[in-house]
């Protein structure tokens, strides 16, 4: 299976394709970009004279800061050829990275039919079977993460 969940589903452990991976590390870097903007903005508050000390948001912010990076450094690391990357995190952090990468990836087929379709050169019939691919492994994985999340049990 592709996506397995544990603890209702509070974990996720997910095989990911090789085609898969590229569009994971830009959703990564683009939710660690908007989670450091978020922290800084609840920094702020939280320092900010007449606030309380020790606002949960900024330690929040920091720990899914530091799950983000390490499934960066994951997906970073050399991995056998043609091999899945099998990934563990939790489900509140891998859940909308899933989603935003099979969003991404719907959106990368689009644009390589697009430019196919227009016929001027801008891509190829491989380009677009590469993007068929990711699409489809990415939605697999959509699914899976669809299904664990209504039907896991309590383990």
């Amino acid at each position: 299976m592709k996506v397995i969940g544990t603890g209702a589903p509070r974990m996720l452990t997910v095989r990911f394709r090789p085609c898969e991976v590229a569009v994971l590390l830009d959703e990564l870097h683009h939710q660690r970009a908007v989670i450091t903007e978020a922290a800084a903005h609840a920094h702020a508050r939280s320092t900010a004279p007449g606030s309380g000390a020790g606002d949960q948001d900024v330690e929040d912010h920091h720990d899914e800061f530091f799950l983000i990076s390490r499934l960066l450094d994951d997906l970073h690391a050399p991995a056998p050829r043609d091999q899945p990357r099998e990934i563990v995190a939790p489900t509140r952090v891998l859940g909308p990275v899933i989603h935003g990468a099979a969003v991404e990836a719907v959106e990368r087929l689009c644009e390589a039919i697009r430019k196919l379709a227009a016929d001027k050169g801008e891509c190829t019939p491989e380009a677009v079977r590469g993007a068929v691919d990711t699409a489809a492994a990415l939605s697999a994985t959509l699914i899976g993460l669809d299904h664990v999340e209504h039907y896991a049990v309590d383990t």
